[in-house]
């Protein structure tokens, strides 16, 4: 029989080895699991006989460290004699770093027969319709469609997952199934064999911040994804799905994405793929990605597509492979770079094939790329590729842990002291005598040491990572790897740096001239024309139509390197796919996309469709702006107007973006001038609607806000509002102490072992006997030292399970990341789970950074993801780590790239290195957001959680509420941009100008009557302003238990030996940086 396919059936027998209701039916679940087996399983080709000591072997090794060492603690009794395996009835399940949060699991009841017998009627259709393909591919292809499905089925169903062992109730049995089918890649034979390997792209943050638009930055961030999934998925067509650690393809759109194309590939029909897209669409909603599906109308095809255009995968990723073809680290290491070169180049074909068009842009832009194939052949950089071989690495253990041996315990990075630590701590504690070998202890502790001490080690001996090489040795001479001067107007041999990311020599340069006949840049007349020569010799003929279309990919003066060109190409192919999705594909869009929205909803009949006209030929019409240039700058409400006026419209075809400039030019415009008039038209028809109509769409609607928009001044909410936009915000988040978490590290999160011991076992043992509750704490305790002696203080052994349970939270947390982007009109650059990055229209800014931090722990800060069905089941965990953000409003003409960088260096230096000290000595570090404004400059800092005891008390949606109330207020003109100014006067000597040092008290005295003062309600409104101060200042006053004052919270992020702000004060800041959006 082909070894492929027993291999695939092994790791499907490993898959159901548990039933998913495991706990319900305790007694009997063996049983249980083989008539599962048999129902999924029978009439396809993996219903066959395999090595149930392999199977058995992955259970074990998959087991949490705490779980193993019950099992090894029951063996024995007091007397010496053997014990009966402890039976515990418990139905809750705890989340693995905070057990005092926890969720009730529900009994699935008979449902779950129907559930697995229609998982298993898929799989026997895929098997009739494929069985021409050979029994390797029928196999991969049944193996790795049960993967995805199996729990993607469950879910979707609305049933409860069970606990994988109710003795250690912190992770479900999918938890432990998945991981046990992962790391049955090292369980082939007897001893543990095989291979785990990092593969990290490095530089990313540079590739993917070298842009100036946003099409290239979501390249560069696609690109890296795509690279990834490249390598990942050419190990997924050898291995199967389960060979992937992190990140998790469990519930993944990727893994979803490469089995429905696999099945189409095969000849399985649509009734089949359309099943596995309905069950799946189905978990997205209770997921919360209703909005996703609303996009894609429920069809299967573009749903794919749009979930394609997602970058999801990151740039560090680990696997896990069998010994089954490689025999060395070499091998390994040989086959992801060789792997890495073809998924580059699987990109730039997708690229290349995607402009294909034998006339016009698309044949233009295949030619540039052909033009400079010699050096896109290669990826920009080198990759990094960590490699532990599993084999030594236990034979190191065995060597240290049972002989003593110094030297290997060094060669895996243990103490040389681990084994007299471990045996006094066994002997101690445990009645049977047993030696460290009779225990196996090497084998509950090798994927510890494997991820937390080898990977490391491997690190050291790994090659460094080399951008790519545009000169290569010649001889004693450097050659350039092509010509940098024939499409730069540069002398020959000589060569410019590209203008994006200031690395590469540039390939192609779009020299500028003034225009003063259209007042702005314009291509140099004379380049035009030798670009034109250029094309005709290369067998194309570039009209003005398709030079026209060249003006919306490159700006005059830009200077493209190879690499920054293919993000181009890739930005401008893809444009009409981000549009129809996320009605996004530029900057101009993200700035512009709230008015539009807004004012689209707002011309709701013929009578305000017909104002919006008058309000245009009023006071555009005088300037040559037309009704019809609004299609450039505010497409949906034009749209819109057209529906509701009956008016034959002028829509020009395959307007892509927004496009203020374009706008501005066909108009015949200055720029700015472009933007007063249609301001001042917008302006105009606010004036006939009720403007808080526009401000609830735009803005929020919510009771607070609503004093406001009563409170504003008519005529100010018109001006302020019905503007064009021109900034956007940058918005980049990430979890704080993740890499600690994947290393079992309780300490990061402020928690000891004994109180971890203590909630969990105290939890547990209550429905349980006395000796037997003595037993449990007992058998956690021990685990306890041991993890201690191996791990250090406050840590747990990290088992495939927790690796397992880790990703999946950050899978589904990633999900509804993309989820909250689209809900809040952004456009995703990036979703990993614990790191997100995405543009914002500024009006919905805060809200967006709200959920998304909320939502990081959970639903309803539970520290669990739960799907919204029926009942709430739990999905996945949450992670209790803080999440950071740094939010960088910027202006459509800046430069984006700088821009970018700006926000990432600020969410590391500041945000991630903030300490908040409030009033009782209680200190928080990181999970904070710092605010800054390109144009001003202005920085403002605040906290999102708050030392509460052991643990951070979220205080992100009391805060944000806060920042979310002064932008409104100030947007609507409520609350005086010139707040801080007044304040500054007021702390200022008037003599010396020198500020004023005054008692905290005093100084908040202080602001809040400046505040007070600013606040613009008219005449006779003072119980207006009243609560409109309440609302400014009551949601940080009651922050939380550990602040006695919260206006005194101080941050010490300022390094420069002063004391940093208190909240009030950066509240002050944050008015300063927000005036001028």
């Amino acid at each position: 029989m082909d070894p492929y396919l027993r291999l695939y059936a092994l790791k499907a027998r490993v898959l159901l080895h548990d039933p998913p209701n495991k706990m319900w039916v305790l007694r009997s679940h063996e049983e249980v699991a083989r008539k599962f087996v048999e129902l999924v399983l029978s009439g396809t080709n993996l219903f066959i006989d395999v090595d149930e000591n392999a199977v058995r072997r992955a259970d074990v090794a998959a087991s949490t460290f705490d779980r193993w060492f019950i099992n090894y603690l029951y063996a024995e009794k007091s007397d010496g004699g053997s014990s009966k395996p402890l039976v515990v009835e418990y139905r809750w399940i705890h989340n693995i770093f905070r057990p005092d949060k926890r969720v009730e699991l529900s009994d699935p009841g008979d449902r779950v027969y129907n559930v697995l017998r229609g998982v298993g009627d898929v799989l026997r259709e895929i098997a009739e319709a494929a069985k021409n393909v050979g029994d390797r591919a029928l196999g991969h292809l049944l193996y790795t469609t049960l993967y995805f499905l199996l729990e993607v089925s469950w879910l979707s169903n609305d049933l409860s997952p069970s606990l994988a062992d109710t003795r250690n109730p912190t992770h479900t049995v999918f938890d432990h199934l998945y991981a046990a089918t992962t790391i049955s890649n090292l369980y082939l034979y007897e001893e543990p064999s095989g291979f785990v390997a990092r593969i990290d792209i490095p530089m990313i943050q540079k590739f993917v911040s070298s842009a100036r638009r946003t099409a290239d930055f979501w390249a560069g961030s696609w690109v890296i994804s795509k690279l990834s999934w490249g390598i990942i998925k050419r190990f997924v067509d050898e291995y199967g799905p389960d060979i992937v650690l992190s990140p998790s393809l469990r519930l993944n759109p990727y893994l979803f994405n490469y089995i429905i194309e696999k099945l189409e590939e095969a000849g399985v029909g649509r009734n089949t793929t359309r099943k596995i897209c309905e069950q799946y669409s189905e978990l997205l909603k209770r997921l919360g990605l209703n909005i996703i599906i609303e996009k894609t109308g429920g069809d299967c095809e573009k749903l794919r597509e749009m979930l394609s255009l997602i970058p999801l995968i990151p740039a560090t990723t680990y696997i896990v492979l069998p010994p089954i073809k490689f025999s060395s680290v070499d091998d390994v290491r040989n086959t992801v770079a060789r792997y890495y070169t073809e998924s580059w180049n699987d990109i730039v074909k997708q690229v290349m094939e995607s402009s294909e068009p034998t006339r016009g842009i698309g044949s233009v832009l295949k030619q540039l790329l052909n033009e400079f194939q010699n050096v896109l052949r290669f990826p920009h950089t080198s990759i990094r590729i960590d490699v532990v071989d599993v084999k030594n690495v236990y034979m190191n253990l065995e060597m240290c842990l049972y002989k003593g041996d110094k030297n290997a315990c060094k060669q895996i990075g243990l103490e040389d002291s681990v084994k007299e630590k471990l045996e006094k701590t066994l002997k101690q504690e445990t009645r049977n005598g047993l030696s460290l070998k009779e225990m196996r202890l090497a084998n509950a502790l090798l994927w510890h040491v494997v991820v937390t001490k080898a990977l490391d080690i491997e690190s050291r001996k790994s090659p460094i990572p080399l951008p790519r090489p545009f000169w290569i040795f010649d001889g004693a001479n450097l050659k350039p790897e092509t010509d940098y001067s024939k499409l730069t107007a540069m002398r020959e041999g000589d060569w410019r740096l590209c203008t994006l990311c200031q690395e590469e020599p540039a390939v192609i340069h779009f020299p500028k001239t003034w225009s003063e006949k259209r007042k702005r840049p314009e291509f140099d007349e004379e380049w035009v024309k030798l670009f034109r020569e250029y094309m005709i010799s290369k067998g194309l003929e570039v009209d003005d139509k398709a030079f026209n279309e060249l003006k919306k990919v490159f700006r005059p003066g830009e200077a493209l390197g190879p690499y920054c060109l293919l993000k181009r190409v890739i930005g401008y192919v893809h444009a009409k796919k981000l549009r129809n999705y996320f009605g996004l594909a530029s900057t101009d869009d993200v700035a512009l996309i709230a008015l539009d929205k807004s004012l689209a909803k707002i011309i709701a009949d013929e009578d305000k469709a017909k104002r919006f006209r008058e309000a245009f030929e009023e006071k555009a019409k005088r300037e040559g702006i037309t009704i019809h240039h609004l299609q450039f700058v505010l497409p949906e409400a034009y749209k819109r107007y057209c529906e509701v006026s009956k008016e034959r419209c002028e829509v020009v075809e395959a307007i892509e973006f927004r496009d203020l400039e374009l706008a501005a030019f066909s108009s015949n415009m200055l720029y700015d001038s472009f933007k007063r008039v249609i301001s001042d038209s917008l302006e105009e028809f606010c004036k006939d609607v009720d403007p808080a109509d526009l401000a609830r769409e735009m803005l929020g609607d919510n009771k607070d806000f609503e004093v406001l928009y009563k409170a504003a001044r008519k005529t100010l909410l018109a001006k302020r509002l019905c503007s064009i936009r021109t900034r956007y915000s940058i918005v980049k988040g990430d979890g704080d102490n993740i890499g600690k978490l994947h290393q079992g590290d309780l300490e990061s999160l402020g928690i000891e072992m004994s109180w971890y011991i203590d909630t969990l076992v105290n939890h547990l043992v209550k429905n349980v006997s006395k000796d037997d509750a003595e037993r449990i704490r007992k058998a956690y305790e021990i685990a306890s030292k041991v993890a201690n002696a191996i791990a250090g203080k406050n840590k747990l052994v990290v088992s495939p399970t927790l690796s397992a349970a880790i990703s999946i939270a950050l899978q589904v947390a990633a999900l509804k990341d993309v989820a909250t982007i689209v809900k809040f009109n952004g456009f995703p650059i990036y979703a990993g789970g614990d790191d997100v990055l995405a543009l914002f229209p500024v009006e919905k800014t805060i809200q967006a950074v709200e959920a998304l931090r909320t939502g990081f722990w959970g639903d309803n800060e539970k520290m669990f993801h739960l799907s919204t069905g029926g009942e709430a089941i739990v999905v996945a965990q949450a992670l209790p780590t803080g999440r950071s953000f740094g939010v960088r409003v910027a202006d459509v003409m800046d430069v984006m790239s700088f821009e970018i960088i700006e926000a990432g260096e600020q969410l590391e230096k500041i945000a991630k290195n903030a300490r908040w000290l409030g009033s009782d000595v209680c200190i928080s570090e990181k999970d904070s957001l710092v605010v800054s404004d390109s144009r001003s400059g202005v920085v403002a800092l605040f906290p999102l959680s708050i030392c509460s005891g052991h643990f951070k008390k979220l205080i992100a949606s009391k805060v944000l509420k806060t920042l979310a109330t002064i932008f409104v207020a100030n947007s609507v003109g409520v609350l005086s941009s010139n707040t801080p100014d007044d304040l500054d006067n007021a702390l200022s000597d008037p003599l010396t100008k020198a500020r004023v040092e005054l008692p905290l008290n005093a100084r908040h005295k202080l602001i809040e009557n400046v505040v007070s003062r600013n606040i613009d309600v008219g005449r006779d409104a003072e119980e207006v302003k009243t609560k409109i101060v309440n609302i400014f200042t009551q949601p940080i006053e009651v922050i939380g238990n550990c602040i006695i004052n919260a206006f005194n919270l101080v941050n010490t992020r300022r390094l420069d030996g002063e004391n940093g702000l208190t909240l009030a004060e950066e509240l002050i800041e944050f008015i300063r940086a927000a005036r001028g959006w």
